[in-house]
């Protein structure tokens, strides 16, 4: 405070900022803070804080080890004035696994975000070297597998079988949610990654395999979500959990559209509603989700409607080179997402990769360099179809290059007026979802189910 001018301290009064809330609102704030975000972001030694807080002890400064240890958080297990002391060591061991897990995640996003370009610059890198992004991705695996079989002997699941106190049902789930997503993101780029490789059986078995695994991995997530619902604890989850659920809740829609059946309908609209009901909830506590929500029906609308079309018709672009593979004539009707990202992994790589940058840069976003890639391709094949992987550079004489300028500039603009002028109700109007067509004749979709119907009895008498 003493190197500011008084008229900033004077503004700074004026908003309250100096000051402090009632001692009742005060200590129920705290009480708050030290229940549901000190257990999982353990800034502060909490017995040394009641301590002073209190008024029984002068505020002092302590080191901590190098790595973190249930004895670091010894005074604070016995001193927790919100916590037992089982209870607390309890969260303290939870945290630590949680640390733990942050050391197979940092290799999770070296691998698949590491290289920080457009798709149009990682895919000629990504074709070239498959072997090495395949070790990469098999240490990530392992890496993430060791963890988990050593996380599920001291905290197996449902957490809720263990322990009934909310709190460890809570932050166990969370932390599962955070290794799952882990897991979704590894194998959605492995996906990726063997999209790009040459055709043929070993192509498509892998695919297939990568699919299991991402099917698996997004269950996971549904999971431990599901019991954070069903015990009503969801309303304690961080801002950050609408991100690590965006993309599963886009699956989860994608498949509830695909449905043929009455049975599979009503199964899969169950999983959808733990999503529904979660983002609901958190509507109420946060800022951002009804944005969040603007993402992904812009995602899915984009990626369902004749956007692609419009690319097409750049017939300057001159493609150097494609992946095909064989008619998609051999494959069942897809009527899940795992199997639409088998035969259309074109429009579900696009649709996945809108998710991310606009999750990323805080207002609906698209590659632009992945639309000019995907311009002409046609969704007749299993595999992923690039055209074009040599993106020309721009230049003044060029007429794509104008041509591209003029429309990254009305791209922009339309962002600009996405961020600013699209807000609407979270769940408003979603069953109109049921309008969309992906323009697969192939894919014949049973009405969209109105999603504000948490009530599955109900959801199967509608059908």
């Amino acid at each position: 405070m003493s190197g500011l001018e008084p008229d900033d301290v004077h503004y700074l009064g004026s908003r309250n900022c100096l000051s402090l809330p009632t001692p009742d609102a005060l200590d129920d704030f705290i009480r708050e803070y030290f229940l549901h975000v000190h257990p999982g972001l353990p800034l502060l030694d909490e017995a040394q804080f009641w301590a002073v807080y209190s008024g029984d002890k002068e505020p002092s400064s302590t080191g901590s080890l190098d790595h973190l240890t249930e004895q670091d958080f010894a005074e604070e297990i016995q001193g927790s004035q919100v916590y037992s002391s089982q209870t607390k060591r309890s969260l303290v061991q939870l945290f630590i696994s949680l640390c733990e897990l942050a050391i197979p995640f940092t290799s999770v996003v070296q691998t698949v975000y590491g290289m920080g370009q457009s798709a149009a610059d990682a895919i000629s890198p990504m074709i070239g070297n498959q072997e090495q992004i395949q070790e990469s991705i098999r240490f990530c695996e392992a890496s993430l597998d060791a963890w988990f079989d050593k996380a599920t002997i001291q905290f197996p699941t449902p957490a809720g079988i263990i322990s009934t106190e909310k709190s460890l049902v809570l932050y166990t789930n969370l932390m599962y949610i955070y290794y799952y997503s882990a897991r979704v993101a590894l194998y959605q780029y492995e996906a990726f990654v063997v999209s790009l490789a040459s055709p043929g059986a070993g192509m498509d078995d892998k695919l297939h395999q990568t699919r299991l695994q991402l099917e698996d991995a997004t269950l996971g997530i549904t999971d431990n979500l599901k019991e954070l619902v069903q015990l009503k604890v969801a309303k304690f989850l961080p801002v950050s959990i609408i991100a690590y659920a965006a993309l599963p809740l886009v699956l989860h829609i994608l498949d509830v559209k695909l449905a043929k059946l009455p049975s599979q309908t009503a199964r899969k609209q169950g999983r959808l509603n733990i999503y529904m009901e979660a983002m609901k909830g958190l509507q109420n506590l946060y800022d951002g989700v009804d944005d969040v929500w603007t993402f992904i029906r812009s995602a899915i609308d984009s990626a369902t409607s004749g956007t692609l079309d419009t690319c097409s018709s750049r017939a300057d672009f001159a493609p150097s080179s494609s992946i095909c593979s064989k008619p998609s004539a051999s494959l069942q009707v897809a009527d899940d997402w795992g199997k639409f990202l088998l035969q259309e992994p074109i429009l579900y790589f696009r649709l996945s990769r809108t998710i991310d940058l606009s999750l990323a840069v805080g207002c609906y976003a698209e590659d632009s360099s992945l639309s000019l890639l995907l311009a002409t391709a046609q969704f007749s094949s299993p595999s992923l179809i690039f055209v074009g992987v040599d993106v020309p550079a721009k230049s003044g004489n060029s007429a794509i290059g104008s041509d591209e300028a003029s429309t990254d500039e009305k791209e922009n603009l339309e962002a600009q007026d996405v961020c600013v002028g699209m807000k609407s109700d979270i769940f408003d109007g979603i069953g109109d979802l049921g309008g969309y067509e992906f323009g697969i004749e192939s894919f014949q979709t049973p009405e969209f189910l109105d999603m504000f119907e948490m009530d599955l009895e109900d959801t199967s008498n509608s059908i």
